[in-house]
């Protein structure tokens, strides 16, 4: 499992379980539960890297290769884990500071 999955679902099992269906600020936007269906799309991206690399190392759709792609999932990515933490912080039931931390341990978890 890439380790940029393994800290998106280090976070996921550290939310709150009053936070997964918390009604968001203003009643407008996502719950935390909508926005994670991490197993499905961190396969289907695996694949994508495996074969581009079996290939010219090119992504489909995608300039300029498949480092750039990368490094493009990785900020897609810590974008979608600020969008699940703000919220749990903002509806009252804010992931722990130990979570938060662990975030940064890539190369432990």
């Amino acid at each position: 499992m890439p380790p940029n999955n393994r800290i998106n679902l280090y976070l996921v099992q550290n939310i709150p379980e009053e936070a997964w269906r918390a009604t968001p600020p203003g009643g407008k936007g996502r719950t935390i539960a909508f926005i994670a269906a991490l197993n499905e799309s961190s396969a289907a991206l695996a694949a994508a890297v495996h074969t581009s690399l079996a290939g010219d190392g090119r992504i489909k759709g995608f300039k300029p290769d498949v480092a750039g792609f990368l490094g493009y999932l990785f900020a897609h990515e810590g974008h979608h884990r600020g969008q699940i933490t703000m919220p749990a912080r903002q509806t009252g039931h804010p992931v722990s500071q130990s979570t938060m931390f662990g975030l940064w341990e890539w190369g432990t978890r």
